[in-house]
């Protein structure tokens, strides 16, 4: 599909399927609003709990899957792993957090 804007690339690898959904790693090379919503949902693949992109997709899944996706309280993203240069002295900086509780019981639903 040819589509206005500006271009965006996503790379992603599958870390887990679940009956229904998967649980992706993805990496950014240019940071557009939305980049990650919007490509995973004109993919088929929307995000659980994404109230934006999401909802017209829930609707043709299969049980218990459906009403996972319609409890989370919010888009199911983490940033796990962000690394930047620091703009004054250039140095390669990276920063990690833990998944949150919710994204963790989410994916023990799921598993």
């Amino acid at each position: 599909k040819v589509k206005s804007g500006k271009r965006a690339i996503t790379d992603y690898k599958t870390v887990a399927t679940f009956n229904g959904a998967s649980d992706l790693e993805l990496c950014l090379h240019t940071g557009r609003t939305h980049q990650i919503r919007v490509h995973l949902a004109d993919n088929g693949c929307p995000i659980i709990g994404d109230d934006t992109y999401g909802p017209h997709h829930f609707g043709n899944l299969p049980e218990p899957l459906r009403t996972i996706c319609q409890k989370a309280a919010r888009p199911m993203l983490h940033s796990f792993s962000l690394t930047i240069c620091h703009p004054v002295s250039g140095k390669e900086m990276t920063f990690t957090a833990p998944l949150p509780d919710d994204y963790r019981e989410l994916l023990g639903e799921l598993g």
